[in-house]
This record gives structure tokens, sequence and C-alpha cells, in this order.
């Protein structure tokens, strides 16, 4: 009895604090931008009332957190951002992140194979807008490939878009004149130039200036010989030039300023304010502390499968034969050679054999649902996904690549030692199984394209088992090199020539110049094989730093219980409901037993029987088996937490009275 009540006790304080727990406000992760710039953060949640039916364009990026090309690519996107933000009237610059798993559907959606991918999607766009899809990352470029997108769809704006065609005749001008035009300016250009219609979509935000482009055929006959020049007209037909020769898009976007006092958009009037609470917010995002560690933990690996299965496959719009082949030949290698947990590996199996069975086409959505339905009791994978082993100082770096490589160098080693007898064995098949997922899968563009020319000497350069460690091995040294000083690359892990001289000093060798280090290959071999063995790969328990969960960065949301979690959570309950039952039958056992030891009193017991049922049954009905102790806990803990919510908003509502009286007015 005493164990039953301490289980329900402990069960419900588990409760009440997960309540706590879940109440508190979720940390948003917005990948690669923050809110200060001037990229408009897309998800899942916002979506589709920010771009499907709306009368502004959108030039998106879909991108991947972790894909090192994306985080080069970042800046380069936020300072496009900014250069074309007083077009937000006609064109917004969004990015969504496509390693979010909420975000999963979107990218899917939009057949997104590679990172980063931009498309353009018009004014009033539906679900099924495809868009126009480009890669182009030169800025100039982007920029340009703005403009003609918003010039061809300009017939199709609403009236509020300004009018980016040329002039047919300078009388036309008078006649787009309205009364809230203070300023009526034309810019003088070449045809090719891009020049007049970038300075139009800069003055699409101020509603007194009326701003329009013509072409040299047309001015040479009023004696304007140099191009791009600007001009201001007045009523009387008279022209004043605003610019000289030579002028550029900022020049002339100043000097159109200036005749207007230099006053700035409304929708920009509340910029400052924004940028402070931004500011604030950033002074209270918590810093994580990462500890590196050397080793090859199950935890990284199961994430790592986590994220390729349910987010890198499952992503793709529709695989055809090429990708489905692929796709088979790199199952079959995992459930071969993966060194996990029986469950992990049973629910691998569970898959491959069921897509030996598919045809020659496959969706992501067709892949998601299934391999759901092979989560059972004894075949499952947890959808948590967390990094320790592959921990970054921030959760942008490593995590999803570093778990890659470390998954590829388990497969070859395993293969090593579980076909090293058979003569028959392909010695290649491990590396070309991993080389079609990169081909067909995987998400970073830039990343796939340098793997897959370092595949190009698979044939060549392996010959046995040992060879193929080697080469993984041999080609990862290669990118750490080359991305040692990427800006992709996290500051607190630098990218190093694994392993180093504290990890195997017999792995290196000085040269004849007694300067250079050199490797000693069968060294490196035993190495390899002994680091990436399946013996020697760290569960969580065997974690004996003493700081199991202080490092598990990447974490998803408590709220997001994967499918196990909701399967132990079940048992719990049933196994609460099951211990109440036992108690009801123990006492009512005692109670009869009661009546037989003592005829003299039977009738007493009888009343007293009649009378604890009538009390059991009430206390069954409002308490659904809970004792008075139970619902005095919850009671007790219910006051608490009124109490902690009271005393939150209050906290709160005086914070942010206090901060609003500081605001400048």
């Amino acid at each position: 009895m005493l164990n039953e009540n301490m289980f329900l006790r402990n069960f419900l304080l588990y409760y009440f604090a997960s309540l706590l727990t879940f109440s508190s406000p979720a940390v948003v992760n917005d990948g690669l931008y923050s809110h200060s710039d001037d990229v408009v953060i897309l998800s899942d949640e916002n979506f589709a009332e920010n771009v499907y039916s709306v009368q502004n364009a959108w030039i998106i990026e879909f991108y991947n957190s972790w894909c090192g090309h994306c985080r080069r690519f970042a800046p380069v996107w936020k300072s496009v951002a900014t250069d074309v933000k007083g077009w937000s009237g006609v064109i917004k610059v969004g990015a969504i992140d496509c390693s979010t798993t909420g975000n999963l559907d979107i990218c899917r959606n939009y057949k997104i194979k590679g990172y980063p991918t931009m498309r353009l999607l018009p004014p009033y766009a539906s679900k099924n807008e495809s868009g126009v899809e480009f890669h182009n990352q030169d800025p100039k470029a982007l920029i340009e490939k703005m403009v003609d997108f918003v010039t061809e769809f300009n017939g199709m704006a609403t009236s509020i878009w300004p009018n980016l065609q040329p002039l047919e005749s300078l009388e036309h001008i008078w006649g787009e004149a309205k009364d809230h035009h203070k300023h009526v300016a034309l810019v003088f250009e070449e045809e090719d130039s891009y020049t007049g219609r970038e300075v139009i979509l800069d003055m699409s935000g101020y509603k007194d200036v009326l701003l329009r482009r013509a072409l040299k055929p047309l001015m040479v006959k009023f004696g304007i010989n140099y191009f791009p020049s600007l001009y201001l007209l007045d009523a009387n037909g008279m022209y004043k030039q605003l610019a000289e020769k030579g002028t550029t898009r900022d020049q002339f976007r100043e000097a159109l300023l200036s005749i207007r006092g230099g006053q700035v958009p409304e929708e920009d009037i509340d910029k400052e304010d924004h940028l402070i609470e931004e500011s604030q917010d950033k002074d209270e995002e918590e810093k994580l502390k990462v500890t590196t560690r050397v080793g090859v933990y199950m935890q990284d690996l199961e994430s790592t499968l986590t994220y390729l299965l349910r987010q890198e496959v499952a992503i793709q719009h529709d695989m055809k034969e090429d990708s489905v082949k692929a796709l088979k030949k790199f199952l079959h290698i995992l459930a071969k050679y993966f060194p996990g947990r029986e469950h992990v590996k049973g629910y691998l199996w569970r898959i491959h054999t069921w897509l030996v069975t598919v045809g020659e086409e496959l969706s992501g959505q067709d892949w998601l649902q299934r391999i759901n339905s092979f989560q059972t009791p004894e075949t499952y994978l947890s959808e948590r996904i967390r990094w320790i082993g592959c921990a970054g100082s921030q959760l942008q770096f490593r995590g999803y690549p570093c778990g890659l490589w470390t998954l590829f160098h388990t497969l070859t080693v395993n293969a090593q030692r579980t076909e090293s007898n058979d003569v028959n064995f392909n010695p290649r098949s491990v590396l070309d199984a991993i080389a079609g997922y990169i081909k067909h899968f995987f998400g970073c563009s830039d990343c796939a394209q340098h793997f897959l020319k370092m595949a190009e000497s698979i044939d060549s350069e392996v010959k046995n088992l040992n060879d193929s460690v080697l080469w993984l091995w041999q080609k990862h040294n290669l990118a750490n090199d080359r991305l040692k000083n990427d800006f992709s690359t996290d500051p607190r892990h630098p990218k190093i020539q694994f392993p180093s001289l504290e990890m195997c000093k017999l792995c290196h060798k000085m040269s004849s110049s007694q300067q250079n280090m050199d490797w000693n290959t069968p060294a490196v071999l035993n190495f390899l094989i002994d680091f990436y063995s399946k013996n020697k790969i760290i569960s969580i328990e065997d974690d004996s730093d003493g700081s199991k969960t202080e490092n598990l960065v990447s974490e998803r949301n408590i709220n997001n219980l994967d499918w196990w979690e909701r399967q132990q959570r079940k048992k719990d309950i049933e196994k609460i409901w099951d211990l109440r039952e036992s108690k009801k039958k123990t006492k009512k056992q005692n109670l009869r037993s009661g009546f037989q030891s003592n005829r003299k009193r039977v009738k007493v017991y009888e009343k007293y029987d009649l009378n604890e049922s009538l009390v059991s049954e009430k206390t069954i009905k409002s308490s659904f088996g809970f004792s008075h102790i139970d619902l005095g806990m919850c009671v007790v803990f219910y006051i608490m937490c009124t109490v902690i919510v009271f005393i939150m908003y209050y906290h709160f509502a005086v914070k942010r009275c206090r901060f609003s009286m500081k605001l400048p007015r």
C-alpha cells in the first residue's frame, strides 16, 4: 500500500511539474536569420497568411540551417534584403528553414531538392503556384532577377504597384499624375538599364512622388544625349536636372529624397522601437555552452538516422527511378551495417524489406507515412534529435553534417569487420551507396558537388575493404582542410586533420625535412577500425563525465513527445488505473473476511459495508478513484500553480509597463 501511494504521489508530482514546464514559453530558433534583419522569417505557422493571396510578390530562400553553403550565403541574402527593403510594398524578401520538421510539408510542396534555392512567387499566389526557381547567388544578379520578375507581372498587379514600363510619350506622365503627387520626375536611360526601375521601386513607398522612366530613342530628339539622368518636371513643362551624368542608383534616390525633405515612409516609423526590442531579446538569449567530447555517441548516430529518414528523404516531393534505386541501396547498407541497438536495426530492416517491393516512383509523403507505421514496441527509432559528440557552440553549427560523417565512417568500419573474410564482397558497395545518397538526397548542394567530385576516384582507389575505410578518412580530411577557414566552421570546434597527434601519436610521423607531419597509414587504419567499431560506441548511460544532459543541444521542444515517449506515458497511466482497481478489490475482500470471522456482528458489518459502498461509489463518481489525500494534493497543486501564474503575470506586466515608460515618445 505504501509503495502504491508513493507511486501515485510521484506521478502527480511529475504530472504537475510537466504542466508548469509545458506552460513556459517555447524557445524559438530563427535559424540563420533574426528579426533585426530585413529578411522576413517564414515558417509553417505564418507562411500561408503572408505568402498566399497577397498583393505583393515574394522572393523566398529555402535553406537548411546546418548547410555550410547556406551559412556562407546568409550575409549575402541579408544584404540583398536591406538593399531592397524599400520595395516591400511590391516584392518582399523572405527565408524558410527546411531543416525544421514543421516546415517539411512546405518545402516538399515546392519540390526543394538542394540548398539554398530561391523562388519568386507572383502577387496573389496560391498554394499550387510554383513560381520561378533559380540558384544564382550573385547580389547584383539577384536584384536584377527581382526587377525582371516584377516587370513581367507589372500588368497583373494592383494599382498600388508603381509602373515600371517605359513611357511611350512624355505627355502620358501628366495623365498619371494625381492630386497627392507633389513631385513628378523622370529617369532617362538606355533600354537595357536597370537603374530607372530600381529607383522607381526604391521610391514606391513614397506616395507623394510620381517617378517614371523614358528610354533613349524617345529622348534623343529632346536633346538628352547622356544616360542615365534624372529630371524633375513641373506643370508648366519645365525640366530641372537633379543628377549629373554618371550618377548611381543611390545618388538618384538621395536626390529625390532631398526634394521632399528626406521624410521616411510611414511603415519605417516603428523601426527604431523594433530594434530596441530585438536588442533586448538578444541580450536575454541563452548562450549554449558545450564541451568537446571525443568519441562516437549512439545518440548522435540515432539522431542522424532520424533526420535522414524523417526530414531529408521525406522532404522529397516525388522520387523517380534513379532516386528510388539509390534509396534502396543505401537502406540496405544501413540495415546491414548500422552498429546500433537491436530495436533500431529491426526498424531499418523493416523499412528495407518494404522498400524492396516499391516500384520506380515514391512520394515523400507516402515514405513518411509508411516508415511511421513501422514503429512498434519491438522495432522503433526515437523521433528525438539531440547531439552530444556532434554538439556545436550554437544550434546552427555541427549537428547533422558531423553526425552524417560519423555515420558513414561507422558503416565502412563495420562492413570491413563483417565482410573481411568474404572474397566475393564488393569493397566499393558501401561507398557507392553513400555517394548515391549524397547525390539524390543530401540537402547542401555545394557540399554534395564537392563530395561527388571526390567520389569519382572510388573505382580507381578502392580495391579492398581497408581501402574503403581509408578512402573515406582521406576525403573527410580534404573537406576539413577546405573548410577550416570557412564562415560555416564552428569557432569553438575548428576543423583539424583527424586524428590529431594527441589522439594517436603512432598515426603521425615526421617527414625527412622534420618540419611537416606525414601519416603512418597502417596505424591510421588500426586507429579508425578501433575508434568507429561497434564496441567503442558510447551510449548516454556509458557517458561518465558527470554531465549527461547539460550538453544535449538541438533538442526538440519538450511538448513534442516522440512515439516511444508517448507509449511509455500511456503505460504509466494504465498502471495507475490498475493500481486503483487493485486497491478497491483488496478493500472489499478485507470487508468480506471481517464478516465471516465474527458472525455476531453480521448486521453491523452489513450496515458498514452498505455505507462504505455508497461512500466508495460517490468517491468513484467524483474523483475517478482517487482518495481524499489524492484530491487534497490536487487542490494544493492547483492553488500553487494559480499563485505562480499570477505572480509571473504581475511581474511581466509591471516590467512591460516600466519598459514602455522608458521608451522615447
